[in-house]
């Protein structure tokens, strides 16, 4: 019977699992881009909304606030 070191058994172990880590990362890659779509260039416009420069602007100093 052959006696495997720790460092064998501990390497052995790590390469047998590669191949499934990297199929469980590619699902779950497929799967977000499924979920996900990229964020739009342009805002969406809001029906009955009409955005204005102080609109604008308020957003702007709203989303940039460091202390919200």
């Amino acid at each position: 019977m052959t006696h495997f070191s720790r460092i064998q058994l501990t390497t052995f172990a790590l390469l047998a699992s590669l191949p499934l880590s990297c199929f469980a990362q590619s699902a779950l890659l497929d799967q977000a881009r499924a979920l996900f779509k990229p964020i739009p260039e342009t805002a969406q416009a809001v029906p009955g909304e009409t955005a204005s420069a102080a609109m604008v602007e308020l957003g702007k100093a709203l989303y940039f606030d460091p202390r919200l």
